[in-house]
């Protein structure tokens, strides 16, 4: 007979499945006035991260391949989980009927486990200490061949600022220093733009208004007189975060 033939156009589709398995779920309350809101692109990369991060060290700790423990996330069940106060990251084993690794990582305990993560994602301060020094993920912390498809949506720094968070650490903050080349490069396109744009200090002075660069896991935390814009918008949607600047006010 003939082969068949398509009518010319590409339909995207999504293969999936079903999988009776072993988790371990971990439910996190953030402290600090730290949120993230549910179905936001906040929460989508801070907490895959975060979850690629436990899984990663659940399998440092147990000894396992890539492959044979996995991670997801979901906002948390509660009253909490509604406003992005708590949120839950669950682990999996990624083979039918499960294999006990799961139930393995529970036994790490929650703040052990968390710790591990932590010493994954945080920035190194000496070359020899724990951590990593790539601008948001690599090979050394949180990427692999079996998350390929989720490279683009991981930040190790979202990462380890949720889990401190999850910790009871200090309140996450933007420095000058991590701010600065954001706030460099909007004054740029500003200016190419033909609209007055300086940066002073940690703040972009764009006419009589000022702008600084507020943590996405605390929107809300401009101070009074001046204006708080996304890190996360300037780090991956500058001309988004250029052309909200001179749309008027901003509504964080």
């Amino acid at each position: 007979g003939q082969p068949a033939r398509g009518d010319g156009y590409a339909y995207p589709i999504v293969l999936g499945c079903e999988l009776v398995t072993d988790i371990c779920l971990f439910r996190l309350k953030l402290t600090g006035g730290a949120r993230v809101k549910p179905g936001s692109t906040t929460a989508r990369i801070a907490l895959t991260s975060a979850a690629e991060a436990l899984a990663a060290a659940a399998r440092e700790a147990l000894q396992l391949d890539a492959g044979e423990l996995a991670a997801e996330h979901r906002p948390a069940m509660t009253p909490g989980g509604a406003d992005g106060e708590e949120v839950e990251i669950y682990l999996y084993d990624a083979v039918p009927g499960g294999a006990g690794y799961a139930r393995a990582a529970a036994q790490l305990t929650g703040d052990n486990l968390l710790q591990r993560a932590l010493k994954l994602v945080q920035t190194k301060e000496t070359p020899e200490g724990p951590g990593c020094d790539c601008e948001t993920s690599c090979y050394k912390c949180l990427r692999s061949y079996q998350n390929r498809f989720l490279h683009a949506s991981l930040d190790r720094h979202l990462a380890a600022d949720l889990l401190r968070c999850a910790l009871g650490e200090q309140a996450p903050t933007v420095s000058e220093a991590r701010a600065r080349p954001h706030l460099e490069a909007m004054r740029s396109w500003l200016t190419d733009e033909g609209v007055q744009a300086e940066v002073v200090g940690d703040t972009l002075h764009v006419g009589a208004r000022r702008i600084v660069l507020t943590h996405p896991l605390l929107p809300d935390a401009a101070p009074p007189g001046v204006e708080g814009l996304s890190l996360l918008l300037a780090q991956r949607a500058l001309g988004e975060a250029c052309d909200r600047l001179t749309q008027g006010p901003l509504d964080e």
